[in-house]
């Protein structure tokens, strides 16, 4: 139940970042979260997202939901999954632009010093891109009492608002789903992290189809949620 989206640039022909934003312009969605907060009722959070497929179904993280509406268009939450921070939501209404579902990589074939493409929406600033290098491959994030293993490590500019979004490769294949950083200030310090593309194309469509993830008694690993003394934030 994959994307079924192909493309056709290859790795010794990676797409120019002008023409690669282009493309993916409406592949990436903003979701606009307005937390039950009765002190703040006007409050609003931002995340970032992207098309799954062409049945209108856009995979986000899980802490970026909390009565979460896809922006511009009513969406229906489908459960998540809260061990590996993935959720889905699918818009209930016609796009009044085409949707384009992201090609999504292999994520095995990652190394660190590839150059990556991050695209969200960074403190609500819509249709954002940073790029720079994969700095890092399994990494283990602190998330929720758990801990999501064998994430990418990146030095491509990732801040709030961007949870959700893709972290892309030269050909414009997703390779991972931006998710946390590594800061003291709760600011992008030089460091964040991705899960893997693999990850999502073995979750989503059991999500989609029943609705859950089975986990196992042993399937989520405890840990705390500090690294040394910096502390990894939710993006």
């Amino acid at each position: 139940m994959g994307s079924q989206s192909t493309n056709s640039s290859s790795p010794s022909n990676p797409l120019s970042l002008r023409t690669l934003f282009k493309q993916l312009q409406n592949s990436v969605v903003q979701i606009t979260s307005k937390p039950p907060n009765p002190q703040s009722p006007n409050t609003s959070t931002w995340g970032s997202g992207f098309v799954y497929d062409n049945k209108g179904y856009i995979v986000t993280n899980s802490h970026v939901l909390g009565g979460a509406d896809g922006n511009k268009y009513t969406a229906n939450v489908i459960p998540d999954d809260i061990y590996n921070d993935i959720a889905v939501l699918q818009i209930a209404q016609n796009a009044s632009k085409p949707l384009k579902p992201l090609v999504l990589g292999n994520s095995s074939e990652v190394g660190v010093g590839d150059t990556v493409i991050a695209i969200g929406n960074p403190f609500g600033l819509s249709d954002t891109m940073t790029t720079d290098i994969v700095s890092g491959i399994d990494r283990s994030v602190p998330y929720g009492g758990y801990l999501i293993p064998d994430a990418i490590q990146t030095d491509a500019a990732i801040n709030p608002g961007n949870s959700g979004g893709p972290l892309l490769d030269t050909r414009g294949e997703m390779i991972g789903m931006n998710t946390a950083i590594l800061s003291g200030t709760n600011a992008f310090s030089g460091i964040g992290f991705a899960i893997l593309s693999n990850t999502i194309t073995k979750i989503v469509p059991i999500l989609i189809q029943k609705g859950y993830y089975p986990h196992g008694t042993y399937g989520a690993t405890m840990g705390a949620g500090r690294v040394g003394k910096r502390q990894c934030w939710r993006c």
